[in-house]
């Protein structure tokens, strides 16, 4: 298993500053503990802009949906080696918690996310997390809680008739957490 400081090193990141930091996850029926190496935005966009071949970024934001929210937000990251950037959306209704930063800055935290996951793919970064995806790990630490909750959400989602008209806060009043 890699080590805090080499993944800090690795990286570029400085702990001093938040841009990465340790978190331990409990694992149920007396498993051994877990480490996980999260990473926070500046964090995500200093080992974006730092690498050799990241040759720009760009975010579209799609119109609003009736609860004035954009539906998704897509990222595209270009590369000085590649042909083709890389694009990814992250819809709102899939990535909206209802905590947190998600209630008072949802188009920032849904543009975060989509930068993050953008980059997963772009540059092939792996074995670190996002704040966001660091607490839904430690909140489904048991895989068959998790498969749970994600079949919750799904039905609760596939249930919507109409994604329009305030679709994520009723979704936040109705989420199972």
């Amino acid at each position: 298993m890699i080590n805090f400081r080499s993944a800090s090193t690795r990286l570029g990141l400085d702990p001093l500053n938040n841009e990465i930091y340790a978190t331990e996850i409990s694992q149920d029926s007396g498993k051994k503990a877990r480490i996980v190496f999260v990473v926070g935005v500046d964090g995500w966009s200093k080992i974006i802009n730092s690498h050799p071949q990241f040759d720009g970024v760009k975010f579209v934001e799609s119109a609003p949906g009736d609860d004035e929210l954009p539906l998704y937000f897509e990222c595209t990251m270009f590369r000085k080696d590649r042909k083709v950037a890389t694009s990814v959306r992250e819809y709102m209704y899939e990535a909206h918690t209802g905590h947190g930063a998600w209630l008072t800055h949802p188009r920032r935290m849904l543009r975060h996310k989509a930068m993050v996951q953008c980059a997963r793919i772009c540059f092939g970064l792996s074995g670190i997390y996002e704040p966001d995806e660091a607490h839904r790990v430690v909140l489904n630490t048991d895989t068959q809680k998790a498969v749970g909750f994600k079949h919750q959400q799904y039905e609760l989602v596939k249930s919507e008739k109409n994604l329009g008209s305030n679709f994520v806060k009723r979704w936040i009043k109705k989420s199972p957490r």
